[in-house]
């Protein structure tokens, strides 16, 4: 795969949400030691009886794949894109979001590509470009007080946006944020494929909040303004690795269905097997681009995913 590829496939961590593992025991050579308050916490790590080497309780031996792997297929025909080589005026931004909306239409998922095609068409969702953005794209949803102040004023009113009951007796619009790389310039097999898996990832959030009960948590997790406090609560992690668990399951599933499967943190290697899925998106959350942004739900979310030593990550 190529090395660009690779460098946007590493962008590929869709939301300010979750993570994930299944359980294989950890066998040490001897007692770990004990801090005064015995097992309540474990340590990060420990030695062995012996003296020895110390083991670090955060090491997760590789659990292995059991299944066959999902079905390669062709690579779907590829939309023509607008080469936007930088992003300084207003005509970059429209060429990007013009982008945007060719690779939605033509998505290789065909009900995808009607339903957010014909959303973004009728100004029903929210579209904007950010070269700031901490990743290739985000679905989330902004407070309607709030994009009534930021919307560009040269879009359409924000009247026209679809909105929904998002708790607290607020209203809020569904937001698709992407990142200039995404969009740019004209792109080889590999890159339009990627892009269909991310937008395949994100739009399982736009579906994951929708199915939300009106202002319930697994809607409200999605909100911008979210205060950290709620996001990091164990029930908030808890929905944010069952929300990404599956979109990522999703979009795992699309790079093969599409041609163009990677070997990212071992997620589209292990899609056909519950466990070592589970502890391939553990790594990515914790160990890779995006780990900033879990690292308050990670003893929650290793817990959930079944490390042997969930602890090791207070």
């Amino acid at each position: 795969m190529s090395t660009k590829l690779d460098r946007l496939h590493d962008f590929l961590f869709a939301h300010r949400l979750g993570c994930g593992v299944t359980a294989l025991a950890l066998g040490l050579l001897g007692g770990l030691l004990a801090g005064s308050k015995g097992q309540q916490q474990a340590s990060a790590s420990a030695i062995n009886e012996l003296g020895t080497d110390p083991v670090d309780l955060k090491d997760w031996p590789t659990i292995p794949v059991h299944g066959s792997p999902p079905r390669l297929g062709l690579v779907p025909k590829l939309p023509q894109l607008i080469s936007v080589p930088t992003f300084k005026s207003y005509h970059d931004w429209l060429a990007l979001r013009a982008n945007f909306l060719a690779l939605v239409e033509g998505h290789p998922d065909v009900a995808l590509a009607w339903d957010l095609g014909s959303r973004i068409r009728a100004h029903k969702v929210v579209v904007q470009v950010d070269a700031n953005l901490p990743a290739i794209a985000i679905f989330d949803v902004m407070p309607l007080r709030l994009v009534r102040g930021n919307t560009d004023p040269r879009l359409p009113s924000p009247d026209s946006f679809d909105t929904f009951d998002i708790g607290g007796g607020e209203l809020g619009v569904e937001m698709y944020t992407i990142h200039p790389d995404l969009v740019s310039r004209a792109r080889d097999a590999a890159d339009t494929v990627l892009a269909f898996v991310v937008i395949s990832h994100e739009y399982q959030h736009q579906q994951q909040f929708e199915a939300a009960a009106a202002g319930s948590l697994d809607r409200q997790i999605f909100r911008t303004d979210l205060p950290e406090a709620i996001r990091a609560s164990e029930a908030g992690c808890a929905i944010a690795w069952q929300h990404e668990l599956a979109a990522y399951r999703a979009s795992s599933l699309a790079s093969w269905a599409y041609g163009y499967p990677t070997n990212h943190h071992g997620l589209d290697a292990t899609v056909q097997d519950e466990a070592a899925f589970s502890q391939s998106l553990f790594h990515l959350m914790s160990d890779g681009e995006s780990a900033w942004q879990y690292a308050a739900c990670l003893p929650i979310l290793a817990k959930l995913a079944g490390h042997p030593h969930p602890d090791a990550f207070q």
